[in-house]
């Protein structure tokens, strides 16, 4: 950096403004950023204030302390020789040589970083984690050293030549340099800063990052410095930042008088206020059990066996989940099928189609007005349309464990991190379960997948990518290509006398969305999402003309669905996972079952039905530990009454900065109940809100109460079955 000029109170010192800008920023921008959020599920001002205060003084507490801590080091005298010296070590004695050193250094910095990151997601895809981290540790460091060998080598070459040339210019040109030269170096930084921030960090907690690094180097400016400087002094500069540390989490508390969906929102959109929050969490969790009396909804806050992320016994006369009755043991009809189901005459080839985080209501066949789906829609009329079907979680690693094992997701036997799943050995999967009887089993999935789903592909004889793993990135445009290409080639190579069971994985309409110039939409998200849902229909339409030419197509069963769907800004959130709103978790699910007479099934279904049902077209031996139902007999004939009330339950994980909150939900009938562990519920009447917009949580108690019994008695089954 250039030498500080400014004295204030005698020692030089960095300047106060840069670190006084940057929690102001951080402030203004998380404030505005929640504001937004709350806009999109609130109908008044005062949620939207409320928001945005507390979420400014969550912010400006959790940034304030780090600003006063940089500035009295950074203010050392110890500190600044250090610097000084790097600087003269890097660009030689040479003010001009000291910036352009200090620019190449920054830029060696942002890049490797970038560098890093892209190196590392190969690494850990070839490698292994222990081994890559090696790799990527020995990689940057090499990166680094070139670099700041090559940054030193050409500042002390060029410094001189550009002090000649400042010694030759004329006064108005020298002045303009002089002038110039401190806040073009301060620009760069920052400029090289903000880019290596939006290449690593994710967008929603790049924003702070990017206005805090802004600001800090604004503050540095001459002109700033000067200014606030004069209204700043030391003393008060650091009782304002101490002031902000020190009263900004109790203001930032607003947010938890919100309703449920805002708060919520918050925290998704302004992510850096769960810092604030989990730390008062545990500040007042007296029991351990990680949930606070105060702030997390915890209703005996001395026993660590009973908060709101416990399991509720039934029967026990305790309410362990803090839910405000005790669970009861959960109805026979809530457990499975009130009809019989038919047996299959013969085994039947399937084929299974995964359509990643594709939305019903963005298909031809659910009312869409653009042409994203001629194939799909043309496949719909031979076949059966599940209208009311669900991911039972919006999130590909539970939604695929749950449909290849027939568990429902939080009952999975499992184990898993941040994004990675590992299904146990208990967890039988449907390969597993085809393969003593004679089917081949081939899959191919996706980068993701292989690199972080592990046991997925277990009894698959079969199970890859149809690309290199760790370029997955790099052929996003065009995979849905090399998909149908890979299923060609296998259906080409197997005799239609035998049975198969082939699993496909298209994943066009996960994000980041590609726009094709066949089906251009325009540039939005939601343009560019139906633009590679097109793309990935007319390749869809390619494997469905080869299914139709194979002599075994009658004896073929073929099933579409999405995993989850996909939100672009509806209830605040943006694209899956991060909610249990009917926009993230209905999904398509379409079926060919040979001799089937009904062609559309209005009673809610799950994705974990399908183990059971494609067991039962493989005349498999039912699975006695499965959660799903044998959905076989709802395309032969009209479901019973019964079945058309089922409920159906939900479960989703977030992680928000340190918060990490789980999510259930139940629906049954015209009512949606969503409760988190952190104590938030909403309660939903579709019906008359489809959209979701009026919690009637506290308008309708009865409704609530039955169905948190529901609820708990479904969590109270887990228990009981020892999973």
């Amino acid at each position: 950096m250039a030498h500080e000029t400014t004295r204030t109170g005698g020692p030089i010192e960095v300047a106060r403004s840069a670190f006084l800008l940057a929690t102001a920023a951080a402030a203004l921008v998380e404030g505005a950023t929640a504001a937004r959020g709350a806009l999109f599920v609130s109908r008044t001002a005062v949620p939207v204030f409320v928001a945005a205060i507390g979420a400014a003084a969550g912010a400006a507490a959790m940034v304030a302390p780090l600003s006063l801590a940089a500035w009295l080091l950074l203010s050392r005298p110890e500190v600044r020789r250090l610097a000084r010296s790097l600087r003269e070590g890097l660009g030689g004695e040479d003010v001009d040589a000291q910036r352009l050193a200090v620019l190449g250094e920054t830029a060696v910095l942002a890049l490797t970083m970038v560098r890093a990151a892209i190196l590392g997601r190969g690494f850990i895809a070839t490698h292994g984690a222990p081994i890559a981290a090696s790799l990527i540790v020995l990689s940057a460091l090499g990166l680094v050293l070139a670099g700041t060998l090559a940054v030193a080598f050409a500042a002390q070459r060029i410094g001189p030549w550009l002090s000649r040339w400042r010694s030759s210019a004329n006064a108005r040109q020298r002045l303009v340099w002089n002038a110039c030269a401190a806040s073009l170096e301060l620009a760069g930084v920052a400029s090289l800063a903000i880019v290596g921030i939006c290449a690593l960090v994710p967008s929603q907690y790049a924003v702070l990052l990017g206005a805090v690094t802004l600001a800090f180097f604004v503050g540095h400016l001459p002109s700033v410095r000067g200014a606030l400087g004069r209204r700043f002094g030391r003393r008060r500069a650091i009782a304002s930042l101490v002031l902000a540390g020190a009263i900004g989490p109790f203001v930032s508390l607003v947010l938890l008088t919100l309703p449920s969906p805002t708060q919520l929102t918050v925290l998704y959109r302004a992510p850096y206020v769960s810092l604030v929050i989990a730390l008062f969490r545990a500040a007042t969790d007296h029991d351990g059990d990680g949930y606070s009396g105060l702030l997390g909804g915890d209703c005996n806050d001395h026993d660590p066996q009973i908060h709101p992320g416990a399991i509720d016994v039934p029967g026990n006369g305790v309410d362990e989940n803090c839910s405000g009755d005790d669970a009861t043991a959960l109805g026979s009809a809530s457990t499975g099928p009130t009809a019989p189901a038919p047996v299959a005459s013969a085994p039947k080839s399937i084929v299974l189609v995964h359509l990643d985080a594709l939305r019903p209501d963005h298909l031809g066949l659910d009312g869409y007005a653009r042409p994203t789906s001629p194939n799909i829609d043309r496949f719909r009329e031979s076949a059966t349309w599940f209208r009311h079907a669900y991911t039972p979680s919006p999130a590909t690693r539970f939604a695929m464990a749950s449909l290849f094992t027939g568990r429902a997701a939080d009952r999975i036997p499992h184990q898993r991190g941040a994004v990675d799943i590992t299904l146990l050995p208990s967890a039988i999967t449907l390969a597993e379960r085809l393969e003593p009887l004679g089917y081949d089993r081939a899959g191919w999935t996706i980068s993701h997948v292989m690199s972080h789903f592990h046991g997925m592909g277990r009894g698959f004889r079969i199970w890859r990518t149809p690309w290199p793993v760790d370029e997955g990135d790099d052929l996003h445009a065009e995979d849905a290509t090399l998909t149908t290409n890979a299923a060609i080639s296998y259906l080409e190579s197997t005799p239609a006398s035998a049975p198969y069971f082939l699993f496909l994985h298209y994943q066009c309409t996960h994000d980041p969305y590609i726009a094709h110039a066949s089906w251009n939409f325009g540039k939005g998200d939601v343009d560019r999402y139906d633009s590679a849902l097109a793309y990935c229909d007319d390749e869809i339409g390619r494997l469905l003309s080869n299914l139709e030419e194979r002599d075994d197509r009658q004896r073929t069963a073929i099933i579409f669905y999405s995993d989850h769907g996909e939100l672009f800004g509806e209830h605040g959130f943006l694209g899956h996972g991060q909610s249990l709103s009917e926009l993230d978790t209905r999904v398509v699910l379409l079926a060919r079952i040979p001799g089937a007479r009904v062609r559309t099934v209005d009673v809610p279904v799950s994705l974990t039905d399908l183990a059971p049902t494609i067991l039962a077209l493989a005349n498999a031996e039912p699975d006695p530990a499965t959660d799903g139902w044998n959905l076989l007999h709802l395309v032969f004939d009209e479901a019973p009454a019964a079945e058309r009330t089922r409920p159906l339950f939900f479960y989703a994980e977030h992680r928000w900065g340190l918060l990490h909150l789980e999510s259930r939900a139940v629906m049954q009938g015209a009512f949606k109940y969503l409760q988190t562990d952190s104590g938030l519920e909403q309660l939903y009447r579709l019906d008359v809100d489809p959209g979701e917009r009026n919690d009637v949580a506290r308008t309708s108690p009865e409704t609530r109460l039955a169905m948190v019994r529901l609820l708990d008695a479904w969590q109270g089954r887990t228990r009981l079955n020892g999973d």
